[in-house]
């Protein structure tokens, strides 16, 4: 009896050995990682299930390395034969537990893969990008402190144009970075007589969210622009205007199409509701949700989405997009642009990609010159 013990004893050594967290390297890392996820990301995310996600990202480090899991055990494998199993933490929501348990399996990696063990300073940065950027949303994103990536910034001053067409102001906005406002200010100082205005975010990525708020509030003389609600919110954030027309009240379009997103489809959504302007295009990408930017230990940074955006009227932009009032899918270029307007309106209206096409930019002036 008592060897039977010793051995149990044994057995529960071997899954559950008392390591601290710091006897491996990027601990801490992992843990805010961890600790933000569970606590910050959109959508209902414990640290058990993050640590497992991350843990399976061993095979980018090795595609000899494969981990397996059930409801009680994470177990790991090298070239199809079991190295080790580990019990999962009883509670879910421990954070240093699910980081222990990510030490223990990057250790024994390490014992049986040579790419593993050469790969130590890389390791934590390449499980984790595999183990967040697959399983949360597809817009929560892990960056390395040496991506090229860099979290997408934008800050090409070409992404702003503005000309005249006739007495019409045209302004294009391909991406809302810090230079938008400045140069959109600029274009209304030196075009100051137009009769109406084309605000074109087709094919706009978006953005700057605070800089996109301010071209939408520009046109507004008061009222929500958009409201956020994040997963521990009591109430909605809302986004108000108040700064008063620029234009004076003066005809404007908005012109979108299936790539304009997230940030431009705000823009044009709160422009709409708002009665402010007539939308014409297709539907809109979908991209409701707000992703905010934390420093991790090992200098890299994680972007998470906290937040889902809401129009005016309350209807969720993610996956919905946002639906034109004048719908020219597979619209092709002609003459008689009255034609589309004596057109019932389609019920659905699906994305398109419309960047260059002349008719949407024709019935804009059309609307215009008729006042809408």
């Amino acid at each position: 009896m008592k060897k039977c013990i010793l051995t149990a004893c044994g057995i529960l050594a071997l899954v559950r050995p008392v390591l601290s967290a710091e006897e491996f390297a990027d601990a801490a890392t992992f843990r805010e990682a961890y600790s933000r996820i569970q606590n910050d990301y959109i959508k209902p995310v414990n640290a058990t299930q993050t640590a497992v996600n991350v843990i399976k990202g061993l095979n980018k480090v090795d595609k000899k390395l494969r981990v397996a899991d059930d409801n009680k055990r994470v177990s790991l494998y090298y070239n199809g034969r079991i190295v080790k199993s580990f019990l999962k933490p009883e509670n879910s929501e421990d954070i240093n537990a699910a980081v222990l348990l990510t030490g223990r399996m990057v250790k024994a990696a390490q014992k049986v893969s040579k790419t593993a063990d050469e790969k130590d300073f890389e390791i934590a940065d390449i499980i984790l990008e595999a183990g967040i950027n697959n399983h949360l949303d597809g817009d929560s994103k892990y960056y390395p402190a040496f991506s090229a990536e860099k979290k997408g910034q934008l800050k090409n001053r070409r992404n702003f144009a503005g000309r005249m067409i006739g007495d019409i102001l045209y302004i294009k906005i391909r991406a809302f970075n810090k230079y938008t406002l400045e140069n959109f200010e600029q274009t209304l100082k030196g075009n100051p007589d137009f009769s109406g205005v084309i605000l074109d975010l087709r094919s706009s990525p978006g953005g700057s969210l605070a800089e996109a708020l301010k071209i939408a509030d520009a046109f507004l003389d008061g009222g929500i622009m958009v409201s956020a609600r994040g997963k521990n919110d009591e109430s909605q954030q809302y986004y108000n205007s108040v700064s008063g027309d620029v234009a004076q009240d003066k005809p404007l379009v908005v012109l979108v199409d299936g790539e304009t997103t997230s940030s431009a489809e705000i823009v044009a959504a709160a422009l709409q509701e708002q009665s402010r302007a007539k939308v014409v295009g297709t539907k809109t990408f979908g991209k409701g949700t707000r992703q905010d930017l934390f420093a991790l230990p090992n200098g890299a940074e994680l972007g998470l989405t906290t937040a889902y955006f809401y129009t005016p009227s309350e209807t969720p932009l993610d996956k919905n997009g946002l639906r034109p009032d004048i719908c020219t899918f597979e619209m092709l270029d002609r003459k008689n642009i009255g034609d589309v307007f004596k057109k019932a309106q389609p019920p659905l209206c699906p994305q398109e990609a419309r960047e260059n096409k002349n008719i949407d930019l024709d019935i804009a002036e059309a609307l215009i010159k008729s006042r809408i």
